[in-house]
């Protein structure tokens, strides 16, 4: 691996692709259309999964655009396979297994925002993505919690 202060622009462009990847084939974006089932009393609960995937949607075409702007070429990739096991669960059970991806996630972006932090643009765009995430994390908890919303 590269000193941060040495990142190559291959090296760029593969943590712009892992990041595009990571937003864009997230399980709250996969949730989005494999909707889980969801009784009425748990509607607002619902709303958290699309205010991530909608936030995950957005940060992924900001991603796609740096690639192309550095001549890359986005490519999202495919959902992992594992997630279709999700298919036709409960809300419930899909907050909480959004909950336990989104702090895996946390971990992966904040090793995407480590190799692109010698960029300033890119550092700026990668913290907020990062931030992003902590917060989705925090509503994922909370929404997965017995008293969540």
């Amino acid at each position: 691996m590269t000193d941060a202060n040495h990142i190559t622009h291959t090296d760029q462009l593969q943590a712009l692709s892992r990041l595009l990847h990571l937003l864009s084939r997230s399980l709250p974006m996969y949730l989005k259309d494999a909707r889980p089932w969801t009784p009425p009393q748990h509607r607002q609960a619902a709303t958290v999964l699309d205010q991530v995937a909608a936030e995950h949607a957005r940060y992924a075409q900001l991603v796609a655009r740096e690639i192309v702007e550095r001549d890359g070429r986005p490519d999202p990739g495919c959902f992992p396979l594992a997630f279709t096991a999700l298919n036709d669960v409960s809300l419930d059970y899909a907050l909480k297994a959004a909950s336990r991806y989104q702090q895996v996630l946390v971990s992966q972006l904040d090793q995407c925002r480590q190799k692109l932090s010698a960029d300033p643009q890119l550092r700026q765009l990668a913290e907020e993505i990062y931030a992003s995430a902590l917060t989705h994390l925090e509503m994922l908890q909370h929404a997965a919690s017995p008293s969540g919303p």
